[in-house]
């Protein structure tokens, strides 16, 4: 099981990570996450792996939120996408002599080539339209 973490205080201080084991984070028990009954803005104590053996003074610990947990680092890096921002694609539309092929207006396009000559082609950044899944 792994977490996506918000990072609370010290130099990361509003940064995310994901795929933290959740063995990690001292005190968390998953079926009150999982049930609602921990709060939100529960700050734990999750300690930082960085090397394979333990050194002599134990791991280093920091304080960070608990955003989501999952079985699947790519569904917390989902999750993270949708909190971060959803990072839109940019699609490149062409237009072959004046035929559009998109929803633009037709004199959108023959304004472009008016002001740019015979143009073959025109591309087109667009963005996608996203809805709530």
């Amino acid at each position: 099981m792994y977490a996506l973490i918000k990072w609370v205080g010290g130099h990361d201080d509003g940064q995310h990570s994901v795929g933290i084991d959740t063995s990690r984070i001292k005190d968390f028990d998953y079926d009150k996450f999982k049930d609602d009954a921990e709060n939100l803005d529960k700050v734990f104590v999750i300690e930082w792996h960085e090397t394979r053996n333990e050194p002599l003074g134990g791991w280093p610990c920091f304080d960070g939120i608990i955003v989501a947990v999952s079985d699947s680092i790519r569904v917390l890096n989902k999750k993270l996408d949708i909190f971060s921002g959803i990072k839109l694609p940019l699609k490149i539309i062409s237009h072959d002599n004046g035929n559009v092929r998109t929803d633009e207006k037709r004199s959108e396009n023959q304004d472009y080539q008016a002001n740019n000559g015979s143009v073959a082609k025109k591309f087109v950044l667009t963005t996608l339209v996203c809805r709530d899944y």
